[in-house]
């Protein structure tokens, strides 16, 4: 990423300060940047910390660098190549959190492709990161089997996405017992059965009840297989006349998708409706258009299928990341 949080992404270097571009003016006003963590092992010459810095001490140098009162964002790369242990590099994490008492977004992990495929991304309980950081309003998640969110509990966090094609059903089922007062806006990459994803409509069925996350009214469930469930799912939720904003892409939503969300008066309240890279009809999606951009909803419903794709006729449907 070149920006995470609306601000522009500075990767705090394993070399010298002044020999990295922009990194001087960023450790001189901490807050203007969001900040990359990324540890590259095992070689360091010159670094001021020794030829064999570990992880540990290439943070502990982060501390002592950056004024952590001041920082806002962090993003969280790879901090252990052996990629396999999250629980390490949150537990990383952990130990200086109480150095950035004013950080607002973090993003865990930011792994790339050049680090490992999306679907190989284990993960762990990140409720005692999030815990530990008290002034936390936004938290990104990248990775699948493993995530918990157990008994988790934060007065200030407004928006929380997982990024994942392997989403576990335990960790959307512990958002529904969650303690989140402040959270405006949930985001989940619902995944691929080939993969291992096992969410369900029914893992989601307390916070689609409302009975969960009362200020919630921005979902996005992107990324979706069986999208024509989650539609009727959110079209006939007690959740669905709250709601200011709905995405449903780059999944295999389809036409009877659609026409559970044409039928739903609940939805008239969208300011948004975000479709885009689907498997609908083009005549359905006109009607889309036309009726919820007749009651003022802004719809976005780019990249739909042309004549030529005609759904009856394809022999594969899956969400857009796959590997």
């Amino acid at each position: 990423m070149t920006r995470f949080a609306d601000l522009p992404v500075v990767e705090f270097p394993s070399g010298p300060i002044g020999a990295a571009p922009g990194v001087a003016a960023a450790v001189a006003d901490p807050g203007s940047v969001a900040w990359r963590l990324r540890y590259h092992a095992p070689f360091h010459p010159g670094n001021g910390a020794g030829e064999d810095e570990d992880v540990e001490a290439y943070l502990a140098r982060f501390v002592a660098t950056v004024d952590g009162r001041r920082v806002t964002a962090i993003t969280a790369a790879p901090l252990d190549y052996d990629g396999t242990d999250m629980a390490d590099q949150r537990d990383l994490l952990l130990a200086h959190a109480s150095a950035w008492p004013r950080l607002r977004a973090l993003f865990f992990t930011e792994y790339t492709v050049g680090d490992s495929e999306l679907s190989w991304i284990g993960q762990t309980d990140v409720a005692p990161l999030i815990h530990a950081l008290p002034s936390l309003e936004e938290f990104t998640v990248r990775g699948g089997p493993g995530l918990r969110f157990a008994d988790l509990e934060h007065a200030a966090l407004r928006r929380l996405t997982v990024q994942s094609i392997n989403l576990p059903g335990q960790a959307v089922r512990d958002l529904g017992t969650a303690d989140l007062p402040a959270l405006e806006h949930l985001e989940l990459f619902l995944g691929d059965s080939a993969y291992g994803a096992d969410t369900d409509v029914v893992d989601l069925s307390r916070v689609l009840s409302g009975a969960a996350l009362p200020r919630l009214d921005s979902l996005a469930l992107r990324h979706a297989e069986r999208a024509d469930a989650w539609a009727r799912a959110v079209a006939g939720s007690p959740l669905a006349e709250r709601l200011r904003a709905l995405e449903l892409s780059q999944s295999v939503l389809m036409d009877t998708g659609a026409e559970a969300l044409l039928r739903a008066p609940a939805l008239h309240g969208l300011r948004r409706l975000n479709l885009c890279r689907n498997q609908i009809s083009p005549d359905t999606a006109e009607r889309l258009r036309a009726e919820f951009t007749a009651r003022g909803t802004e719809v976005d419903l780019r990249d739909e299928p042309g004549e030529e794709d005609d759904q009856a006729e394809w022999d594969a449907r899956y969400p857009e990341i796959v590997e």
